[in-house]
């Protein structure tokens, strides 16, 4: 299964095992909504992690093929910067701001009915779970369907 990497509008990363785009946003639901983000493979996909004395983890690298394609993917105006020889503090605190803005702009496609908006706008949930939660509930109501009278 592919590990696929959200790069959210603020700049935070995560990483979802799954079969396509479409669960990734689904699995990421119980974080935010991951619709505008930034949804790309990691081919190689390599993370380490310390155990600490206290039982948590903490993070210590990514593998270097994984590092490589997440600055080149989710960060590529940091990636450009961190190619300079020595880049400054305050260049790199730049870069960073930049790389928090750069997603802010995108739009997504409105879920297909009315209600699947007012629900959308109410909970912020992505498009593709609401859609798939009114599809779901409407082929149960009409399993369930007796209608009275002959047909016309």
């Amino acid at each position: 299964m592919p590990m696929f990497c959200c790069r959210w509008q603020n700049g935070d990363i995560s990483f979802v095992a799954a079969r396509n785009k479409k669960e990734v946003v689904i699995a990421l639901d119980e974080v935010g909504n991951a619709e505008t983000s930034d949804i790309f493979t990691v081919a190689e996909f390599m993370l380490h992690l310390r155990l600490e004395d206290n039982g948590k983890f903490s993070f210590q690298s990514f593998g270097e093929v994984a590092h490589f394609e997440i600055m080149t993917e989710a960060y590529p105006l940091l990636e450009a910067l961190v190619e300079l020889a020595k880049p400054s503090a305050s260049q790199v605190r730049q870069a960073v701001q930049e790389e928090r803005n750069r997603l802010k702009e995108r739009r997504v496609k409105e879920p297909q009915t009315q209600l699947g908006r007012e629900i959308k706008r109410q909970l912020d949930a992505p498009t593709v779970l609401v859609n798939g939660i009114l599809r779901q509930q409407a082929k149960k109501r009409l399993r369930n369907f007796k209608p009275t009278g002959k047909p016309h």
